[in-house]
């Protein structure tokens, strides 16, 4: 049984959402689903801040964010690991994805 992409997007977002609370309003420019999830996975996920534009009235802010949902690791195991910021390009593909991590980090492959 895989989960469908819908719900692997809201776990995602979810898990990114502990980090990056109070939060107004969210656009996703791009999705990619490198590989199935199952329901005895796990998934979390870590974001890099693109960009940040604090030229808002009051304290609000629009914050660019990549994320990457990761399964079957725990994001503090990550703390130490130096992570390609090759990954977060926008627009990137899987195979690409796969192969970075394959290369450069392959905790995550």
């Amino acid at each position: 049984t895989k989960i469908s992409c819908g719900l692997v997007l809201g776990i995602t977002m979810s898990a990114a959402a502990r980090d990056l609370y109070e939060i107004l309003h969210e656009e996703i420019q791009s999705c990619a689903y490198v590989n199935n999830l199952h329901p005895e996975n796990v998934v979390g996920a870590i974001s890099y801040v693109q960009a940040v534009d604090d030229n808002l009235p009051g304290d609000l802010e629009v914050v660019s964010v990549t994320t990457l949902g990761i399964k079957n690791i725990d994001t503090r195991d990550l703390a130490n690991v130096d992570i390609p910021a090759e990954l977060f390009q926008p627009g990137i593909f899987a195979k690409e994805l796969e192969k970075i991590c394959k290369n450069s980090c392959p905790i995550l492959s």
